[in-house]
């Protein structure tokens, strides 16, 4: 698998971006090249405009350097959805303040719009996995296709497994982790208030108090020092206020320090692949 992704993936130079802008001129790529935009996530097709091939890519300016990473793939490519996950994490590599996950979330939204617009109907992994599905789907071969996305809230909460909980309770000290689906941010904090009533509070303190993208990650029964010390030791990651940009592998370590606590019982489903 590996020997196929590195044919599949190549280094964008500046000029060669400056190419590509002026082959699709895209204003979010002008945004990049210009300072404006952090970065760039597109589709690009060769001379034959169809779905049998074409390139993603990626361009991202940091302090003013403008570089990039395209990957050659195609609707009947072998491991597609597999390679652009390699891809992501690529990127994450060479462009750390991006989020591997939330890159590949981005891509394949826009490859299921890009599928749509060529008449190909796009359906969620567990809708295609169905037994009956043929029952609701075309049978015309061709027309159908299962696009992958990583629900990136489900993944992280899969990183804190217990044998035991316990309930929540109001007046219980407990220090939590939110997830911000729509800014891809975590929330350290600490309440003594139920945890449904406290992300409601989040939520309306971002004027999203009905917001389904803010929900909570774990929670801890745990004394605020607990909290202090996350706050101290990502303090680096810190985007804003108690909203960091916390990745899988801090959340592993995470896991690990809160050992000692006892964990708190809330809503856990069962994928985090739709």
């Amino acid at each position: 698998m590996s020997e196929k992704f590195n044919t599949r993936i190549s280094f964008l130079p500046t000029r060669n971006i400056v190419d590509i802008y002026h082959r699709i001129k895209d204003v979010r790529l002008n945004n990049v090249l210009e300072g404006f935009d952090s970065d760039f996530l597109g589709i690009m097709f060769g001379e034959k405009d169809s779905l049998e091939t074409y390139e993603l890519i990626y361009v991202g300016n940091s302090q003013g350097k403008v570089e990039g990473l395209v990957l050659h793939s195609g609707q009947k490519i072998e491991s597609r959805d597999l390679c652009t996950v390699y891809f992501s994490r690529v990127i994450e590599n060479e462009f750390p303040k991006a989020n591997c996950l939330a890159i590949f979330n981005t891509f394949q939204n826009q490859l299921k719009s890009v599928y749509e617009n060529f008449g190909v109907m796009c359906v969620p992994n567990y809708i295609a996995n169905l037994k009956d599905v043929a029952m609701i789907l075309p049978s015309q071969k061709g027309d159908l296709d299962n696009i992958l996305f990583i629900d990136i809230h489900e993944l992280y909460k899969s990183y804190f497994e217990r044998e035991n909980y316990i309930e929540d309770k109001k007046g219980q000290q407990k220090v939590y982790l939110m997830y911000d689906r729509r800014e891809n941010l975590i929330k350290i904090g600490e309440t003594q208030t139920e945890l449904k009533v406290r992300r409601k509070g989040v939520a309306e303190q971002t004027l999203r108090a009905s917001d389904p993208m803010i929900e909570v990650v774990v929670a801890w029964k745990a004394p605020k020092s607990f909290e202090n010390d996350l706050l101290l030791k990502y303090s680096t990651k810190r985007i804003r206020g108690e909203w960091f940009d916390i990745r899988a592998i801090d959340l592993e370590n995470i896991n690990i320090e809160a050992q000692k606590y006892q964990m708190i019982e809330i809503d856990r489903k069962e994928t985090f692949i739709v």
